[in-house]
């Protein structure tokens, strides 16, 4: 029984990248020359230095970065990286002056934030109702903290009651650690969530390792869907409720993998893009002359039988309180 969904942070609720625009119209260095400029700036107060050397030793620590986030599924802070750079160049900063450039790197997305996804408010303020909600997100620059106050810019954060972000986790997606934490906080199993998230590699791959559903979500970044494992593929935020409604009462071990829905007319499903599933030959569907039957989501997100109820079908907590 699907209970609680989590949500990755970039590009599944807020663009990547959408804040470049408005630094240029304001004049401002793209962020990742500003960060290097930092550094530069920083260094060449105490000694000169070329702009170029910091701007190598920068790159250089970007790609150790990467490696490690990618080999190792862990993200190091900025003041872990910045250590690389200042290596590379055989430099150091008074602990103080480090202390503020690090904090400058960390709050960048803040001074000039980044758009939310179109439609990502009203989508999280139906699935609250009736599912619990964690943000699973990897942190590459902005830290925990930071992410925390973007989203609540944006008005998003009060929506989630679980935030598993890898600064703090210690690992990064797919590592199953990160989707385990947010199991936890929210008090469900892992293959009672589902996650959504924009990316194959780290969304997809680490929430069908620990047997949830998944979405991919391409409504902001395209970063790959042809042959995804996800259950389905969604292209706009507005449609989310209806998708992991359908996903939610459908049986896992009786539909095709992944599941077709018909959230809107021009909604991408992943066979569309060569994949043909096919339904497992045990799978049967009821009968069409089955008698109807209506459904209440629950708090605890369980569904209560309105032709049918049973105790069962209720916890403590969808008892309402006066």
């Amino acid at each position: 029984m699907l209970k609680a969904v989590t949500f990755d942070l970039w590009d599944t609720m807020i663009r990547d990248g959408s804040d470049e625009a408005k630094r240029a119209a304001q004049g401002l260095r793209p962020k990742p020359a500003e960060r290097q400029h930092l550094v530069w700036q920083a260094l060449n107060d105490l000694a000169p230095i070329a702009p170029e050397a910091v701007a190598t030793a920068y790159d250089e620590a970007d790609t150790a970065f990467q490696e490690a986030w990618q080999r190792d599924a862990v993200t190091w802070t900025v003041g872990e990286r910045l250590r690389r750079v200042l290596d590379g160049l055989g430099r150091e900063l008074p602990a103080e002056t480090l202390a503020e450039v690090i904090k400058a790197h960390e709050e960048m997305a803040l001074a000039v934030p980044p758009d939310s996804v179109e439609g990502i408010a009203d989508a999280l303020a139906g699935l609250a109702l009736g599912y619990r909600l964690a943000v699973v997100s990897d942190t590459l620059v902005s830290p925990a903290a930071s992410l925390r106050r973007l989203l609540d810019l944006h008005g998003l954060k009060d929506f989630f009651t679980g935030f598993a972000f890898s600064d703090e986790v210690g690992h990064a997606k797919p590592h199953r650690a990160i989707f385990e934490a947010a199991a936890e906080q929210l008090g469900v199993e892992p293959e009672e969530m589902l996650h959504i998230g924009s990316r194959e590699d780290k969304d997809i791959a680490g929430a069908k390792a620990l047997g949830m559903t998944a979405i991919l979500f391409v409504g902001a970044s395209n970063h790959g869907r042809e042959g995804t494992a996800a259950d389905a593929v969604c292209e706009r935020a507005a449609d989310l409720p209806e998708i992991i409604d359908r996903l939610a009462r459908a049986p896992m071990d009786q539909a095709p993998a992944p599941l077709r829905q018909a959230a809107s007319p021009d909604q991408t499903w992943p066979e569309a893009q060569g994949t043909q599933p096919t339904a497992p030959k045990a799978a049967k569907r009821k009968p069409a002359d089955k008698a109807p039957r209506a459904w209440q989501r629950m708090l605890s997100g369980r569904r209560l039988d309105l032709l049918d109820p049973s105790p069962l079908d209720v916890e403590i907590e969808d008892i309402a309180h006066g």
